[in-house]
Order: structure tokens, then C-alpha cells, then sequence
């Protein structure tokens, strides 16, 4: 079991080094509008996304920081053409999800998972466990979101973040349930910790 959990694991690497990808140095760097964060470690980011900024060590699918900063009212929380074929024309027709600034944690959570399961094409995914944190020194929300891909390997991850100024600010990191969560744990909420609005 574990033999075929790392062959997959392999699989998603080679996958992900299809991507391109530019050096984030450790240090405090801005991440879209108006937030920054500080790395303690190197980042590969993935080259030539405006949103989320995506950011990780091994591989997209193995471990990520995922950053959407700043998304507006009526904004998707990933670019329409990143969730599916038809979705510009979905969000025009109402049937892809959109932020609202008036929103609460719960349904920022539920609109979360809802474009998840669209942006990794997969039905096996589930947000729980919401609860309020500060987040940029602003009163914010946590949630844990867990999923599985054609791949089979199991992701987890949190997700944290604020409402500012009727904008949505939030970073997700997650990876593989196996090995990458963990390795990456603290250094991930090192980063989450580290967010302050510019």
C-alpha cells in the first residue's frame, strides 16, 4: 500500500514539473494586492498566475501555499478559465460560484469547497472544523479542507483568512496527507502568522 502511495506520489511529481516555476527567496514578499507574507525558506512559485499565486516545494500536488488576495465582490476565488472549460461563460450565467463582501465565514467556506471541487476535479473533498482566528491583525476564520484526486492520494490542508474592506483575503496550504502536511506544518503557519495587509 504505502509502495503504491509513493509510485503516485512520484507520478504527481513528474506531473507537476510540466509547470514553470520562479524563485521566491526567504524573506517578506508580496503576495497579490495589498498582502504580504514572510517565508522563512526558498518557494518555487508557479510562473505567469495572476490567481491564486501558487507556491510550493515539491510539486502543485504534493504541497502548495495557495494564495487569494484581495478577491472582489462577484470575483471568482480561482480565474474562471483555471476551473473548467465553460466556466467563463458559468459565471456570467450564475451557476459558477462568486464571492459576495457581505458573505459570512460560513459561507466563504462553503463557496470554497464548491470551487475546489471544480478547480482539482474531484467530488471526494469536504471543508469542516470553522472557527474564528486573527488573521493580518484582522478578526478572521479558519477551516481544515481535505481531498482526493484521480491520483487517490489524500491532500489536507488549511485555509485562513479575512474580509477587508469588502475584499477576501485567504491562503490555503495543504499537501499530502503521507508525508508533505506534516514536513510542512510549521512553516506553513509561520507564513499564515506572518500576513500583514500593505
Amino acid at each position: 500500500m504505502i509502495a503504491r502511495a509513493c509510485a503516485l506520489l512520484l507520478t504527481a511529481v513528474l506531473l507537476a514539473g510540466c509547470a514553470a516555476y520562479v524563485l521566491v527567496p526567504p524573506g517578506r514578499t508580496t503576495v497579490g494586492e495589498g498582502l504580504s507574507v514572510e517565508a522563512p525558506s526558498a518557494w518555487s512559485r508557479v510562473a505567469g498566475e495572476d490567481w491564486p499565486i501558487v507556491w510550493t516545494h515539491d510539486g502543485i500536488f504534493l504541497d502548495a501555499l495557495w494564495f487569494m488576495p484581495g478577491i472582489r465582490d462577484g470575483q471568482t476565488l480561482i480565474r474562471a478559465s483555471a476551473l473548467s472549460s465553460d466556466a467563463e461563460e458559468g459565471t456570467k450565467k450564475g451557476t459558477v460560484p462568486v464571492f459576495r463582501k457581505d458573505m459570512s465565514a460560513t459561507e466563504i467556506m462553503e463557496l470554497f469547497d464548491a470551487t475546489m471541487v471544480r478547480a482539482l476535479n474531484t467530488s471526494l473533498a469536504s471543508a469542516s472544523n470553522l472557527q474564528p482566528v486573527t488573521f493580518a491583525r484582522l478578526p478572521g476564520f479558519r477551516f481544515e479542507y481535505r481531498f482526493t484526486r484521480q491520483d487517490r492520494v489524500e491532500r489536507m490542508g488549511v485555509a485562513t483568512g479575512a474580509v477587508r474592506d469588502g475584499r477576501l483575503y485567504l491562503i490555503f496550504h495543504f499537501g499530502s496527507a503521507i508525508y508533505h502536511l506534516e514536513r510542512d506544518r510549521a512553516e506553513g503557519e509561520a507564513i499564515v502568522a506572518s500576513a500583514r495587509f500593505i
